[in-house]
């Protein structure tokens, strides 16, 4: 449907929100999405936009000025995106850029402030080896992007159990290497490279991943869901897992999830909510983990 559902998990009144297809009010089919105060930031086919709850649209930022240098960024990438959020601070928008040219400081995004309507680059930049093998990796090239406290960007790409933690009051870039024991903590490029087109795409969408970091000012931890790969034909749902860690390194743990949880998830007020896999137009099951009690 043409639609964002809303659904109360407190109980109370649910609502959808109906785009049109046409007109200056029209949108295409939304990819990604997040909220922003009381308006909806989604990403479509055209570039950016700002929606009222009534589905209107407010403002476009469109696509020639987001792959501004056009030689060097692109805003759309073939691959997978059921994976896949926009994440916001504040009234500030994070949008993920995909590399299309070498070179030695390709930023990872832009901020868009929809206050103010501005844009600006994000200070980290591509790690050398994703930007030189950039046309191979597809969707598996765009990073999940989080800021905290507006001093810190953290960063993360699902091919990768690498963790990069930005420091914006010094300008340098922490890594984290946060192993998994049950995936694969890294990909063979030059395997990856000898595949064909149509291998690669059958590869990424059975393929482990790793999902985006958040981080628990409370808590002082991050958390990372990961996924194990998917048997061909097999209707089982791929393993999912939940990593616990620190900058120091010192607290490392990792949870297998239970098997009625989703691939679908999100973090609010130190507490992961997951979708559950029997959930149907009648009903809408939700499971909780409280981080705090882990």
């Amino acid at each position: 449907n043409h639609s964002i559902d809303f659904v109360n998990l407190s109980g109370g009144d649910n609502f959808i929100v109906t785009f049109q297809k046409e007109g200056p009010n029209g949108v295409l089919p939304v990819q990604l999405y997040c909220f922003v105060g009381d308006k909806i930031v989604c990403r479509d086919g055209s570039g950016i936009l700002t929606l009222a709850m009534d589905g209107s649209v407010i403002d476009r930022l469109p696509r020639k000025d987001l792959e501004t240098p056009a030689e060097q960024y692109s805003l759309g990438v073939k691959g997978l995106y059921n994976y896949r959020y926009l994440n916001n601070l504040d009234d500030k928008v994070l949008i993920p850029l995909s590399p299309i040219a070498k070179g030695d400081s390709v930023h990872i995004g832009k901020m868009y402030d929809v206050s103010l309507g501005s844009l600006e680059f994000l200070s980290p930049c591509y790690p050398p080896k994703v930007v030189d093998n950039v046309q191979y990796l597809e969707s598996l090239s765009i990073p999940d992007i989080n800021i905290y406290d507006t001093d810190k960007i953290v960063y993360n790409f699902p091919f990768s159990s690498l963790v990069y933690l930005y420091d914006k009051k010094i300008g340098k870039t922490k890594v984290l290497d946060i192993r998994s024991g049950t995936i694969d903590n890294e990909l063979d490029f030059d395997e990856w490279k000898d595949m064909s087109v149509v291998d690669r795409a059958v590869k990424e969408y059975y393929m482990s991943r790793f999902g985006r970091v958040y981080y628990s000012p409370l808590l002082e931890k991050y958390y990372r869901v990961h996924y194990g790969a998917e048997e061909k034909g097999g209707g089982k749902p791929r393993n999912m897992y939940l990593m616990v860690f620190d900058e120091s390194g010192d607290v490392i743990e990792e949870y297998l999830l239970p098997s009625q949880f989703s691939v679908q998830y999100f973090f609010f007020e130190d507490t992961l909510y997951f979708a559950c896999r029997n959930s149907n137009d009648d009903s809408f099951n939700i499971a909780r983990i409280r981080l705090g009690e882990l």
